[in-house]
């Protein structure tokens, strides 16, 4: 599992470096419509998401204890419902939280992000794989981890990286379809 998480966020990592870092910041910061997001505004709503997680799962990586056996991840029903919510298969769309929103704290009719976005974006995914590298001796089923919406609810750590990578790609996916309208468009 570990090294499927660790390669998928690689792919993405590949995929934003190699299509997307390279486009001018018109076409990143273009929006199919007003109350859509353009691509740099996906990798801002990620970021936003990473605030909120990041100092929870360091916090549990020092308090982790080494894992006495190698226990095979198990999903908790929290998780599942967080994999079903951010996978890019699921076509239903779920409201984002106001203050996971980017163009709620910009200017929602439009998106003025630059290249430092994308340097932050690939920053975050790197260190999402430093987790992943950590938690080879740590009970992936033990470490629990705070949700990006309360502190009320929780799942583990397999879930928090299962999470992860749905999400990404999830926009990943959002973002080529951005792309493509805008190429659309501007052959029109």
């Amino acid at each position: 599992m570990l090294s499927r998480w660790y390669d998928t966020l690689e792919d993405i990592i590949q995929t934003v470096k190699n299509d997307l870092q390279k486009l001018p910041l018109d076409t990143l910061n273009y929006k199919p419509a007003p109350k859509k997001w353009s691509v740099l505004e996906c990798m801002q709503h990620l970021l936003l998401i990473n605030d909120i997680y990041n100092p929870y799962v360091k916090k549990r990586f020092s308090e982790a204890l080494p894992a006495k056996t190698n226990q095979p991840y198990q999903a908790t029903w929290v998780g599942r419902a967080y994999m079903y919510i951010v996978s890019p298969n699921t076509k239903q769309k779920f409201p984002t939280a106001y203050f996971l929103d980017p163009s709620k704290k910009e200017n929602p009719q439009k998106s003025n992000f630059n290249y430092e976005i994308i340097n932050k974006y690939i920053a975050y995914l790197q260190e999402v794989q430093s987790f992943i590298k950590k938690s080879e001796e740590i009970n992936l089923n033990k470490v629990k981890i705070r949700t990006s919406i309360t502190s009320l609810v929780s799942f583990n750590l397999g879930d928090y990286y299962e999470v992860e990578c749905r999400h990404n790609l999830r926009h990943l996916a959002q973002m080529k379809r951005v792309l493509a309208t805008f190429e659309e468009n501007k052959t029109k």
